[in-house]
């Protein structure tokens, strides 16, 4: 008997046993019918989604509606409350076996997708330019603001092109052009750099290119584009409206020095001058009138300082500058004076107006960049060839088909013949490199005969281009543009040029230390 129970025991076991193991091996089409097609099926078609038809052992036609259930099967909100649902193994064994479906089906054929051409942004413009010309532009001023998708403005499919913005990028050329070749016909224009209006106290020395013993103002690094004449004028902080908008710290004598390149140029004695009645019933304070001076200079980026005196003695109590902006102090540090205790002046804005009297430079960053060659006479289209070929290969991160330099060309002598001067044609090639959608946009190209459909490995141009972009938001140097046309990106194994210093290392180096 007891044998007998025991057999039966046994027997009972084995049957249960294969009747679970059977339900645990159950594949994940029978989960999927059992649990979700009562829902999502043909005749409910519950939230838009249909299973019934859909095999789940072949995901490849249907990738984003099994990507969906994993996602769902994921956190658990399907099935809904309160219908039949798997326990915690069944969920994560049709997980397991739906993602490793899906990942066979790419590894058998993968899909890259196909990359969008790609416009330059506006940080990536101004960017480029400094690399190609050694030319800081102000992008802002230049080019509209770029379009954003998720808090990035360098997605492809959101940098669209319209017959504005062309027009934009066609009137930043000529501009660019003229200022890299020191165009002496430029007409005078006037550049503001202002002070945060935050920056109420200004009792310290406010920046490494002001000298010791200085507080208050500012310096500048400021393009002038031509050798001439420029006309500085300095702005002071002013007291509110409802205090007479006088110039404030008045109540003492203060030293205003105006140095370049570290040269002081001039020295202003600040006193107040009251003039006629003006709005609000209060005398019209036209101090900043006298702080102005005509400067010759010549081209290129100089630095351009400003700043007071400073006295050895301090103003009691909290300072201004870290007192909360909308507090009693801060309202009263607008528009203080000797009577509310506050009797330091300081800079409110720099306007730099120029040039007059122009004259071509002889020597400037970006024309020492740009003239690899020194032209005989203004006829010269070898030295022209030379650097109009070399800018564009930059720009364009590429080299530069014989029919496309004989295009540059053209417009080399076009510009030449109508002025007469060498600079002028090289000026016209300019504006045509920049504003060629080589330069403009970023198109990775199909490799010579690859199929249609079929991956393929990006080019090394293209792949240096991308690399670039991603590394510096900037054009590839002339290492790595010319690491790519010899093929030297093909290899995975390179991992840089001479000495085994991968490329761009100096460049990258460079840049973090800006």
């Amino acid at each position: 008997m007891a044998r007998r129970t025991w057999s039966v025991a046994v027997a009972a076991a084995l049957v249960l046993g294969g009747t679970a193991s059977t339900a645990q091996a159950a594949p994940v089409a029978e989960e999927i019918e059992r649990y979700c097609v009562r829902c999502h099926n043909e005749r409910l078609q519950t939230g838009g989604l249909v299973l019934e038809t859909l095999d789940p052992a072949q995901p490849g036609a249907h990738v984003d509606v099994w990507e969906q259930v994993i996602r769902k099967l994921r956190a658990g909100v399907m099935p809904p409350a309160g219908a039949p649902r798997p326990d915690n193994a069944t969920y994560g064994r049709m997980i397991s076996e739906l993602e490793t479906a899906l990942d066979a089906h790419a590894a058998a054929a993968p899909d890259p997708g196909r990359t969008s051409v790609h416009r330059l942004n506006r940080t990536e413009y101004a960017n480029a330019i400094r690399d190609l010309l050694a030319l800081e532009i102000d992008g802002e001023t230049l080019l509209p603001g770029d379009n954003s998708l998720q808090g990035f403005d360098n997605i492809a499919e959101v940098l669209t092109m319209s017959p504005g913005l062309l027009e934009r990028y066609l009137l930043a050329a000529k501009k660019i052009s003229r200022l890299a070749l020191g165009d002496p016909s430029i007409r005078p224009e006037t550049t503001v750099y202002s002070l945060p209006y935050l920056t109420l106290v200004q009792n310290v020395r406010m920046s490494e290119d002001l000298p010791f013993g200085s507080r208050g103002g500012a310096a500048v690094r400021h393009h002038f584009p031509v050798d001439g004449e420029y006309e500085i004028r300095l702005f002071l902080q002013r007291n509110a409206l409802n205090v007479g908008y006088a110039v404030r710290g008045l109540d003492a004598r203060n030293l205003l020095d105006l140095r370049l390149d570290g040269k002081r140029l001039e020295r202003f004695d600040v006193r107040p001058d009251v003039g006629e009645i003006g709005r609000g019933g209060y005398p019209v304070d036209s101090t900043d009138e006298q702080l102005r001076l005509r400067v010759t200079t010549t081209a290129g980026e100089h630095t351009l300082g400003v700043a007071f005196n400073r006295d050895h003695w301090y103003v009691e109590g909290v300072g201004m500058s870290v007192l909360p902006p909308a507090s009693d102090g801060y309202g009263a540090g607008t528009q203080t004076n000797v009577n509310f205790g506050r009797i330091d002046s300081g800079l409110d804005r720099i306007e730099i107006t120029g040039p007059f009297n122009a004259a071509r430079p002889s020597a400037t960053a970006s024309r020492e960049r740009l003239f690899t060659c020194r032209p005989v006479d203004p006829g010269d289209e070898a030295c022209a060839a030379e650097i109009l070929g070399a800018v564009a290969r930059r720009a364009w991160r590429r080299p530069v088909a014989a029919g496309e330099l004989d295009m540059l060309l053209g417009f080399f002598r076009a510009g030449r013949d109508e002025v007469g001067a060498f600079d002028d044609g090289i000026e016209q090639g300019l504006v045509r490199v920049l504003t060629d959608p080589a330069f403009l946009f970023r198109v990775e190209h199909d490799p010579a005969g690859a199929a249609a459909g079929a991956p393929y490995r990006l080019g090394g141009l293209d792949l240096a281009s991308r690399l670039s972009f991603f590394l510096w938001s900037s054009l590839p140097d002339d290492a790595l543009i010319d690491a790519a046309a010899a093929g030297e990106l093909d290899d995975p194994a390179a991992g840089g040029g001479q000495g085994g210093a991968p490329w761009g290392a100096e460049r990258g180096v460079r840049r973090r230390g800006r």
